[in-house]
């Protein structure tokens, strides 16, 4: 009789703690913000000169401005402006984010997406492959000038690898220091950020704003 007594409050007591501790995670647990994705063809509608408002309707505000950077950070894409002095879009660069393949965004001059682009695919003899590092960072980058004449831009294809990133997709490849090649076989690895520009200048992909 006494166990049936202790068994029977035992679960009483289990049936008003259970919900009792589900209100206190959900009372005290901090809110989960979803970040919306970007526009899949975001390079088609959004070229450089773009003025900053034109930017405003198809993106809405920017999630950080620093200087005439514009930062926007989607589920599956980082995307970044840089701006002339009172003038439209000098450069648009965007980076994939996560590490799902099926992230991909068509790339105008490209017949692959981005996501599935590799340093092979866009790399060709006249073309200049060059190596990029930091304390944070390794990069390969694919330079080009494409387009017809008299409208000419300036594309940037970019094989980041970076410490401490969570954001940027992932690539990976080898580099040779003292030869100053490439090891990796270029059909392997990916592309996970291309940058267009009206501008000769270099051009710095800020994946640290993810």
């Amino acid at each position: 009789m006494l166990e049936a007594v202790i068994s029977f409050f035992g679960k009483a007591a289990g049936s008003l703690v259970g919900p009792a501790w589900k209100y206190a995670v959900a009372k005290f647990r901090r809110p989960s913000i979803r970040l919306p994705r970007a526009p899949r063809n975001l390079l088609d509608h959004l070229k450089p000169s773009a003025s900053q408002e034109r930017v405003r309707e198809l993106l809405g505000p920017p999630h950080q401005v620093v200087d005439d950077y514009w930062f926007y950070r989607f589920s599956d894409a980082l995307v970044q402006f840089q701006f002339w002095p009172q003038g439209g879009a000098k450069t648009i660069a965007l980076g994939l984010v996560g590490k799902r393949s099926e992230h991909r965004f068509p790339v105008p001059i490209c017949q692959k997406p981005l996501g599935q682009l590799s340093i092979a695919d866009v790399r060709e003899e006249q073309d200049t492959l060059r190596y990029r590092s930091s304390l944070r960072h390794q990069e390969m980058l694919v330079e080009a000038r494409l387009g017809p004449p008299g409208a000419w831009a300036n594309w940037t294809f970019g094989a980041t690898m970076a410490v401490g990133s969570r954001a940027l997709h992932e690539s990976y490849f080898e580099w040779d220091s003292e030869a100053e090649r490439l090891k990796t076989d270029a059909s392997l690895i990916l592309v996970n950020w291309v940058a267009v520009s009206n501008s000769s200048e270099e051009v710095y992909f800020d994946w640290s704003m993810g």
